[in-house]
């Protein structure tokens, strides 16, 4: 078992790792959908990617926690679910990233450019989170 949440917490770890990197390479991008107008014009952009990149990294944090203790509940709860929980994440993976790309282009027509990060993010963490994590726990 202590092996098995060192993996998940492993995973959590990449998956931070790698959103704030995108959200840093991205930044310029991201910016334009998430910021507000007084915010673009106050602060500069290093000072936002750094604020977008805490954040986003800090998010995948709490929320890798939260799926690595929802899989270990469920997974002592019923035991012979795992293999559910792995389908039934990769497919909402793909559902949630087709919907948020439809969403966001529809909610912010000028920062189209960000679409693609975003569908990115949504998708690395469905993969890290609603994926591997359950493989790992099976």
């Amino acid at each position: 078992m202590l092996k098995q949440i060192l993996s998940t917490l492993t995973v959590t770890l990449i998956v931070a790792l790698l959103t704030g990197g995108g959200v840093f390479w991205r930044a310029e991008h991201l910016v334009k959908l998430w910021a507000g107008p007084e915010a673009q014009e106050t602060k500069s952009l290093p000072e936002l990617r750094k604020n977008w990149v805490l954040i986003f990294s800090i998010a995948a944090v709490v929320f890798g926690l939260a799926a690595t203790i929802l899989y270990i509940w469920l997974a002592g709860r019923w035991a012979g679910t795992t293999a559910l929980y792995f389908w039934l994440g990769l497919g909402l993976t793909i559902l949630f990233s087709i919907g948020a790309g439809v969403a966001i282009s529809v909610e912010f027509p000028v920062g189209k450019a960000g679409i693609p990060s975003i569908i990115a993010m949504n998708f690395l963490w469905g993969i890290g989170y609603g994926v591997i994590m359950p493989w790992l726990l099976r």
